[in-house]
């Protein structure tokens, strides 16, 4: 066969192989939409314990059809410290787990049932459907759409490798190393790794395994082996999220690839036992050994990977502690804390994009407590006396300015190419709630630099405030404080937060009423003047713009 014959062949393996993986994403991004708010309050309940944990990460697998994108969305979680590690290593053990099913429904249906007959009528069943302005209506089409995807690829993967095993010498070199030895094994767990870390996906390149065995190109072993390196070769993507984020995610990403390559090294030192064991199942079930009857490997496979990382799980789930232990000493900490900004946002890898929100909640936290400690400057700059202390207390603000600023820039980047993807309507109104409480944070921002500017021009200005106005204007100043304190204490507004939110604006009106300024000018031995008046007044002024701004972002917060 000509050179040129053996390009179409594979390039056909590959397009068939694409249609599998477009036809995975497009079903996983759907349920997502359809899903989306209910998977993210199941990953907030996972740290129970690590049981829940573990049966957590198989459900969002299940779910979200991509044991790549639970463990990245982990690692992401770890960085944006929503989960600790020893949770995180909990949720990718059930993805271990999770993404067994998959495979049990792509043997038990793709192989067994002729697809064929009914993909084209449900593209055409979906397509109306992707035109829907229904999002729910819009979610399902698209679910079908990757459905049918996704097993017309397996429907063409079944069809072209019989053609290249009968016309092309394409697969002479898997045969010519296909010995019964366990150097071949060893081989072959290599192969598995790298077509996994070439393709990114794991089902994919486990189905592919599935189909050239069930053709027989492979030997129940050699595939067996193939799945063991598919194992390790899926821990890619997780590390390379991690490879630009903080200690914490690099040692979740590292636990994942801890965890699968510790399995596959005990279960190559029991590799031809635990054949025996799947053997003897298959012989039970189905009185047929898949060592002898090819049509029997795909289910056997099945078995394989299954009980490979349900007993792995088991074997480790008790040894978690030791585990962090072992990721700490191989990734210690380093004295001087770590600085990241979005980092777990920067590695552009999560392709959860409903999951991803809480990612973006966390970072908007994280935007409250500096807009919080940047108002704290305030009440001491207008009472620091010493001229040193001072001039730090000017360098320390503008230094919170910047990072604010750079943080508030790179979340907005984030949230606008998170607009391009397809969202569901609540995912779209959560972005845009997003982006309006950015813009409340920024005037938050931009407030207290203009409460700074007045403080420091009265200071240049030497206009002094007599202790009554002092005291009145450090009372205002807590109530800010308050509310700032009761933005990260509580995630929305109900009656509890009405009622709080109500008694500040109450205690702020009386302020306002406060004729103590006038009354003070004429008792007193230094009395205020009409400069100080107008600043106490621009002050105040702004802490009410505060109150009002801060009161926005919680009510939004629960819309």
């Amino acid at each position: 066969m000509s050179a040129f014959d053996v390009i179409y062949q594979l390039l056909r393996v590959l397009g068939a192989i694409g249609l599998f993986l477009y036809g995975m994403k497009l079903m996983s991004e759907s349920l997502q939409k359809v899903a989306g708010v209910r998977l993210r309050n199941i990953i907030k309940s996972m740290i129970a314990n690590k049981f829940r944990a573990v049966f957590s990460g198989f459900f969002v697998t299940v779910i979200i059809q991509a044991s790549s994108a639970t463990t990245v969305l982990m690692v992401s979680f770890v960085n944006a410290g929503l989960l600790t590690l020893t949770e995180s290593i909990g949720v990718m053990m059930g993805a271990n787990i999770g993404t067994t099913i998959k495979l049990w429904f792509i043997v038990g249906l793709g192989m067994k049932f002729n697809f064929s007959l009914i993909l084209l009528p449900l593209i055409g069943l979906s397509l109306p459907m992707l035109f829907s302005k229904d999002g729910y209506l819009k979610s399902v089409g698209e679910f079908i759409m990757g459905f049918s995807l996704l097993f017309l690829g397996i429907d063409f993967l079944t069809t072209i490798i019989p053609e290249i095993q009968n016309n092309t010498d394409l697969f002479a070199f898997i045969q010519a190393f296909s010995h019964d030895n366990f150097f071949s094994i060893l081989l072959f767990v290599l192969f598995g790794m790298l077509l996994t870390v070439g393709i990114q996906s794991s089902s994919a390149t486990i189905t592919f395994t599935i189909i050239m065995s069930l053709n027989g190109l492979l030997s129940f072993e050699l595939a067996a082996a193939m799945i063991l390196g598919e194992n390790i070769g899926t821990t890619v993507t997780a590390n390379i999220a991690a490879f630009i984020a903080n200690k914490s995610a690099k040692r979740a990403a590292l636990a994942h690839s801890f965890f699968n390559i510790s399995g596959v090294i005990w279960m190559l030192l029991l590799f031809y036992p635990f054949l025996q064991l799947i053997d003897w199942i298959i012989l039970k079930f189905w009185n047929a050994s898949p060592f002898t009857n090819q049509n029997y490997i795909p289910i056997a496979l099945c078995f394989f990977h299954t009980l490979f990382n349900l007993i792995n799980t088991l074997l480790w789930i008790g040894l978690i502690p030791l585990m962090v232990k072992i990721l700490h000493f191989l990734i210690p900490e380093k004295k001087k804390k770590e600085k990241f900004i979005l980092k777990n946002i920067n590695s552009g890898l999560l392709s959860t994009s409903e999951l991803s929100v809480e990612l973006v909640l966390r970072e908007l936290y994280t935007i409250g407590i500096m807009n919080a400690d940047l108002f704290r400057f305030v009440p001491d700059l207008l009472l620091e006396k010493e001229e040193k202390k001072y001039e730090k207390m000017l360098l320390k603000i503008s230094k919170l300015d910047v990072k604010l600023d750079k943080k508030m820039l790179r979340l907005m980047d984030f949230l606008t190419s998170f607009s391009q993807r397809n969202l569901s309507e609540n995912g779209a109104l959560e972005l845009s709630n997003l982006y309006k409480i950015i813009e409340y944070f920024e005037k938050n921002k931009n407030i207290c630099f203009n409460m700074f500017k007045i403080i420091v021009n009265k200071n240049k200005s030497k206009i002094w405030f007599n202790q009554p106005i002092r005291e009145q204007l450090l009372e205002v100043f807590e109530l800010v404080n308050e509310t700032f304190d009761y933005l990260k204490q509580n995630s929305g507004m109900n009656k509890n937060s009405m009622d709080t939110l109500k008694n500040i604006e109450v205690k702020m009106e009386f302020h306002r009423q406060q004729q103590n300024i006038e009354q003070s000018d004429e008792n007193t031995a230094n009395p205020v003047s009409t400069e100080a008046k107008i600043i106490y007044k621009q002050l105040f002024v702004n802490c009410e713009h505060l109150i009002d701004s801060t009161t926005k972002i919680i009510n939004l917060k629960t819309n």
